[in-house]
């Protein structure tokens, strides 16, 4: 051995206590810094024996309420309140279910908003009023949905889908043709129809939520047939000017917002056969998309997710199993809203 030259055992400890020192360093700033860190927040279940639960709501006394699809029998859709101890009380019955209509099966409560004390649903139909809901009383209409939209030009097959309330009025997306139009609830027989957006042509509406400006997020499920990516979420503002907001999706079925502006997706599934008119199970994720930046999973491997909503407790509450599911195989899970990107996913 040369003078001077360090033994092979000398060296390679040398190079491994670097490696080390450098690891170390890179944990501690992953550790520090909450944008850069990894998150693997598992979801933790609220509630369970749902059949096909298809929209969410905060309601007006803080608790969690859901509209449930049904099994298909033709009045077997309900609306549900989620308790403090995470039990599905029954608040309506008897809603239409119908298990040959819409894309996601069986169709029934669609959409679901608090309004004045009430909850208001939508069934995706508008041969089905727009029902107002109180608990421990029977639904009633709260208007003729053909009729109003009639008022505005939109006939023949329609597709009430989103519901967004403000006071004694409600925005309601007919995604049939990507119209949005605000209805005055004070007098159901008169709702004084107004067209407050529309959606450019090819924009496959399927669901509406609020954005922080006041104006409309609109989730655009994708064209036929359904290719990774190629879903989206839309923005229409107060004054009714539209813009896509969020690209690169994969069949988006429901928006909430966050406490920063970001925007929380949850993806029904990443194939569809179109041979067979199937959606693969097991592979809908939860998305953090902020407008302008991009979008990045939270949750992978979900069955169906087809509603999320951010409570005031700053959680993220999504259901599973919403869609094409056994009577009481759905459910609600929740995961901590965050504004810093995911770089893993469980």
């Amino acid at each position: 051995m040369a003078n001077g030259e360090q033994p092979l055992f000398g060296r390679r400890f040398t190079i491994i206590s670097a490696v080390i020192v450098v690891l170390g360093l890179i944990y501690l700033v992953l550790r520090s810094d909450p944008e850069l860190r990894p998150r693997l927040y598992p979801p933790e279940p609220v509630a369970m024996g749902l059949t096909n639960p298809r929209a969410l709501a905060i309601g007006a006394d803080g608790l969690l309420y859901v509209a449930e699809a049904g099994d298909g029998g033709q009045t077997s859709g309900q609306v549900s309140r989620i308790t403090a101890e995470g039990q599905p009380e029954v608040v309506a019955t008897g809603l239409p279910s119908n298990p040959e209509r819409g894309r996601l099966r069986p169709a029934g409560p669609s959409s679901l908003w608090p309004l004045d004390g009430a909850l208001l649903v939508a069934t995706g139909s508008a041969d089905d009023a727009l029902l107002r809901v109180r608990r421990q009383q029977p639904s009633v209409p709260a208007t003729d949905l053909r009729a109003a939209l009639a008022t505005v030009g939109l006939t023949g097959t329609l597709a009430p889908l989103g519901l967004v309330g403000d006071g004694m009025q409600v925005v309601v997306l007919e995604a049939a043709s990507g119209t949005l139009v605000r209805l005055d609830l004070r007098e159901p027989g008169n709702p004084q129809p107004t067209v407050v957006g529309r959606l450019p042509a090819g924009v496959n509406a399927l669901n509406l939520a609020p954005s922080a400006d006041g104006g409309w997020l609109v989730v655009d499920f994708g064209p036929i047939p359904y290719e990774q990516g190629s879903g989206a979420v839309w923005h229409v503002n107060p004054a009714g000017q539209v813009e896509r907001v969020v690209e690169g999706l994969t069949m988006p079925v429901d928006v909430t917002t966050g406490v920063a502006g970001e925007l929380y997706v949850v993806e029904l599934s990443a194939f569809y056969n179109r041979r067979t008119d199937r959606f693969t199970p097991g592979t809908g994720r939860v998305i953090l998309a902020r407008p302008g930046e991009g979008a990045r999973p939270m949750l992978a491997d979900l069955d169906f997710p087809t509603a999320i909503v951010r409570g005031a407790d700053n959680n993220l509450y999504f259901t599973t199993h919403g869609a094409f599911g056994e009577p009481g195989s759905g459910g609600i899970s929740r995961v901590p809203a965050r504004t810093g990107f995911t770089t893993v996913t469980p």
